[in-house]
C-alpha cells in the first residue's frame, strides 16, 4: 500500500484514464465552451462558445497587417461589465483569457496524458484566427531582462557536496 492506498488500484485507475484519453474522451473539467456528452465526448456549449469567439475576435483583430486587437485587461473589463462570468461564476481576468487563447482545444485538438488527437472534436475557432491570436499574444508578452544583481551577498559561495549545485 502506498500511503494507505492500493497500488494496484491506482495503477488500474491510471490505465483506465489513459485509455479514455487515447479515445479523446472527457477527463475531468472541460474547457470553457465545451461540455461532455453522455458518451464522454467534447461537445460545443453554444452560449459559452459565443464568448470564446468574442474573446478571440476581440484579441486577434487586425487591419492591413497590423495588430489592433484589444488587450486582455480590456477584454476582461468588457465581459465583466456586461455581467458575463466564467463557468464558476467568477469575474474574467487576463490570466483566464490568456489560458483560453493558448488552448488548442478550441481548434478541435485533444491533449491529455501525452496523447494528442488532432480533429478530435468540433473546433470553436478557425485556425487562421487562432494563429493570429498566438502571434498577438507572443508580440505582447513582455521580455524581462534577467536580473544580474545577486539577491543575497553570499549567493553562489555555497555549494552542495553531493550534487555540486551552487546556491543562488
Amino acid at each position: 500500500a502506498l500511503f494507505g492506498r492500493d497500488v494496484i488500484g491506482l495503477r488500474d485507475t491510471r490505465h483506465s484514464m489513459v485509455l479514455k484519453a487515447s479515445k479523446g474522451l472527457v477527463l475531468g473539467k472541460t474547457p470553457y465552451g465545451y461540455v461532455g456528452s453522455r458518451k464522454g465526448q467534447l461537445v460545443i456549449h453554444e452560449e459559452e462558445a459565443e464568448v470564446v469567439r468574442e474573446i478571440f475576435s476581440s484579441y486577434a483583430s487586425s487591419s492591413k497587417g497590423s495588430l489592433i486587437g484589444l488587450g486582455l485587461r480590456k477584454i476582461a473589463f468588457k465581459l465583466n461589465s456586461r455581467g458575463l462570468r466564467t463557468r464558476s461564476g467568477k469575474l474574467w481576468h487576463p490570466i483566464t483569457l490568456s489560458s483560453i487563447i493558448r488552448n488548442t482545444a478550441y481548434l478541435g485538438n485533444y491533449t491529455r496524458y501525452g496523447i494528442k488527437i488532432i480533429g478530435n472534436h468540433q473546433g470553436i475557432i478557425e485556425k487562421q484566427i487562432f494563429n493570429l491570436a498566438q502571434i498577438t499574444l507572443n508580440s505582447r508578452t513582455p521580455i524581462r531582462p534577467r536580473n544580474t544583481v545577486r539577491k543575497f551577498h553570499l549567493s553562489g559561495m555555497l555549494h552542495c557536496n553531493l550534487c555540486r549545485s551552487r546556491s543562488e
